[in-house]
């Protein structure tokens, strides 16, 4: 899709504000997910594979009943991907939005004060966003995103992985990841999940 391409090309350039505003616009269900309709569409989807199952295996006996298992067992795998990546996505993009102007504060030659005071304001957003969750992972990324600040030259410290191009493709691929995913979820949900019509903005 075009918009995930420009999406992704911001990611990968560094610009991960825009990044940020194209997705709230194009995708505004990806950082605002309704929790209780994702809950009763997993419900009501995992009751309704559980009713197929029983058919199916009535008519097909064995082969069915692994075959069925496997399709279950996929699609739990597929919606809790979902729901996991789109519960980091927003905080990894928000580190990588502190990390990029870190990276430029640093090659940039321009006065770094500027970069400073920029990355400490978005430093603070997150530390009141995500500093008291119990997430040790989340804790763990905070930690070392924030360690950047501690040195002189972050491009020679132990977390000069963070600056790479490559950190902005891992970050590039799970944004795109977590657009379609929450597409597809809503594409399912429109056909077969009657309540979801009506509670629901689509893109």
């Amino acid at each position: 899709m075009k918009q995930i391409k420009e999406i992704s090309e911001c990611v990968l350039a560094g610009e991960i504000g825009k990044a940020i505003e194209l997705t709230e616009y194009l995708f505004p269900t990806v950082f605002q997910m309704n929790p209780k309709l994702f809950f009763f569409s997993f419900v009501f989807c995992f009751f309704f594979f559980c009713f197929l199952f029983f058919v199916f295996c009535f008519l097909f006996f064995v082969f069915t009943f692994f075959l069925f298992l496997f399709f279950v067992f996929s699609f739990l795998f597929f919606f809790l991907t979902i729901l996991v990546s789109l519960y980091r996505i927003l905080f990894t993009l928000r580190c990588r939005q502190f990390i990029e102007i870190i990276r430029k504060g640093k090659t940039s030659s321009k006065e770094q004060t500027e970069y400073l005071i920029e990355a400490m304001k978005i430093g603070q957003q997150l530390q009141n966003e995500y500093g008291k969750r119990e997430d040790e992972e989340i804790k763990t990324q905070l930690e070392e995103t924030f360690s950047l600040l501690a040195y002189s030259d972050p491009f020679s410290s132990p977390f000069a992985g963070l600056l790479h191009v490559q950190a902005r493709e891992l970050v590039a691929n799970s944004l795109n990841s977590a657009i379609l995913g929450v597409f597809l979820f809503f594409f399912f949900s429109f056909y077969f999940l009657p309540f979801s019509k009506y509670n629901c903005n689509y893109y």
